[in-house]
């Protein structure tokens, strides 16, 4: 299962502040600080039949990478903690993708025969995966062990700049996500919540899926 905080940054300035804020910190140990361009095409049956069900699927240029990854079930932040609106809990499964056609074309076996693959399938039931949205943005990546007094806690601290594009239209990302590895999403919180009020950053309630998906429905009326 994937857990994560979401809080969005309110300009690129603040962005920048905040990565350097992760870089200078001197109450944990700190390794593999990356950055990688994001591009990313998000599918669904013509008939919206995943997103009725809740299943997003993606295939995303990582670097050099290229990487199919689903998304569902997304009731686990409630049982976590049904008061912190920046967690995001949900099942996740990545593949290495097939070829460069998947950008535009993905086959509808890409999980193959694992349960939501599966499902998957018999969702689309024969009908091809069409490209919904899409984002591209600047990942600077930091992992933190430690960081929070008394705990065990290894997470991945990512800033995010760039936009999702819907169509000609468009809206910006620029926001810190918080991956938990190993250790007690507790933990985690309490890092997310000093980093919320130090910088005064606002939760991500959504999702850069469903910020795309509303974009999308403005466009088109739905």
């Amino acid at each position: 299962m994937e857990i994560e905080l979401k809080y969005l940054i309110r300009d690129q300035r603040t962005a920048d502040d905040v990565w350097n804020g992760l870089n200078e910190r001197n109450d944990a140990v700190i390794e593999s600080v990356e950055e990688k361009i994001m591009d990313a095409v998000y599918f669904d049956g013509a008939d919206e039949c995943l997103t009725k069900e809740k299943i997003a699927v993606r295939v995303r240029r990582e670097g050099r990478d290229l990487v199919a990854t689903v998304k569902w079930g997304g009731n686990g932040a409630s049982a976590l903690d049904p008061t912190e609106a920046a967690l995001h809990a949900r099942q996740e499964l990545n593949v290495p993708a097939g070829s460069e056609n998947w950008l535009t074309e993905p086959p509808a076996d890409l999980f193959g025969e694992t349960e939501i693959g599966r499902r998957i399938q018999a969702l689309l039931n024969g009908e091809p995966l069409c490209p919904l949205l899409e984002t591209r943005f600047l990942r600077r990546l930091i992992r933190i062990e430690g960081g929070v007094p008394g705990s065990r806690l290894l997470c991945e601290a990512a800033v995010d700049t760039g936009e999702i594009t819907a169509g000609d239209r468009s809206v910006p990302i620029c926001e810190l996500e918080l991956e938990l590895l190993e250790g007690e999403a507790e933990a985690m919180m309490e890092l997310g919540r000093e980093l919320k009020e130090r910088y005064g950053l606002a939760d991500g309630v959504d999702s850069k899926f469903a910020r795309g998906k509303r974009l999308r429905n403005e466009k088109t009326g739905g």
